[in-house]
């Protein structure tokens, strides 16, 4: 294949090619960079040459925004961890301190920070935007309710401080339950379908662990706050008083390091095939 002039890099011969639909409509397959950058196009117009549809000249705007849903992945990849461990040392610190505070808000604002990055990509795209901004908004609820970690730690017996954790746990679950068809919706727009199929499988597994968590987090909170008098779940409320912090973090940790893994893969696949880093 001949070089292809224009704001995007030079392509040799020895490229190697993808069956990507080529913009044009013929059946001649794309180098494996153009079919992505093809592929990840909100139209074909987009796609063109001083000769008409083809290979050469890109969306301007195509670029900066792989840039910033590339950053965003990064975002959400790194603050999911960094989320975890200030909350935990936050909740468990005797006594907290004002690092413990902005350590754990830092982190909730980064996972905000990359779902934002990570939603101008294909800004007119219905269906991707809805799943981009339900994960939006349970990664700000998260932020805001973030600093009620540290106050709980601090008084941990004052009831307002006990209800802002029981809202942000269950915030975070639902965060954690709505990234799974944000990137379901993300990689129904590459072409690589094995990816596809290994994310539409653990997204699920994910969900499935998820949702009831998130079953047994609600159905626990709301036994804290009404306080029942049956002899059958006095043992299972302390037992969850006692472990259930643990044991909550644990089920959770699975889904988290599925979806980090997910994160990754797209992330790798994007630079690489795009950028070819």
């Amino acid at each position: 294949m001949n070089a292809v002039s224009g704001n995007t890099p030079t392509l040799a011969s020895s490229e190697p090619t993808a069956n990507y639909p080529h913009p044009g409509g013929n059946l001649e397959p794309l180098p494996a960079a153009q079919g992505m950058l093809f592929f990840l196009m909100e139209s074909p117009a987009d796609f063109q040459t001083d000769a008409g549809p083809g290979l050469g000249r890109t969306d301007p705007t195509l670029f900066p925004s792989l840039g910033r849903l590339i950053r965003g992945l990064s975002a959400v990849f790194w603050g999911l961890p960094l989320v975890l461990v200030t909350a935990v040392q936050s909740a468990k610190a005797e006594p907290a301190r004002g690092v413990h505070l902005w350590t754990s808000v830092a982190g909730f604002a980064l996972v905000l920070y990359g779902i934002q990055q990570i939603g101008s990509f294909h800004p007119r795209e219905r269906i991707w935007q809805w799943a981009v901004d339900r994960a939006r908004i349970a990664a700000l609820i998260d932020l805001g309710l973030s600093p009620f970690v540290y106050w709980w730690s601090r008084h941990p017996s004052e009831v307002t401080f006990q209800v802002g954790i029981d809202l942000l746990v269950i915030s975070f679950l639902i965060f954690l339950i709505e990234l799974s068809p944000l990137l379901d919706r993300l990689v129904a727009m590459l072409p690589d379908e094995a990816l596809r199929q290994e994310t539409r499988f653990f997204t699920r597994v994910s969900r499935f662990l998820l949702s009831p968590v998130l079953a047994i987090t609600l159905f626990y909170f709301t036994l804290l706050r009404v306080e029942p008098s049956f002899p059958f779940i006095t043992p299972w409320l302390s037992f969850m008083a006692e472990s259930g912090f643990w044991l909550v973090l644990f089920l959770v940790l699975v889904p988290i390091a599925t979806l980090m893994a997910l994160i990754w893969k797209i992330k790798e696949l994007i630079f690489h095939s795009v950028f070819g880093r």
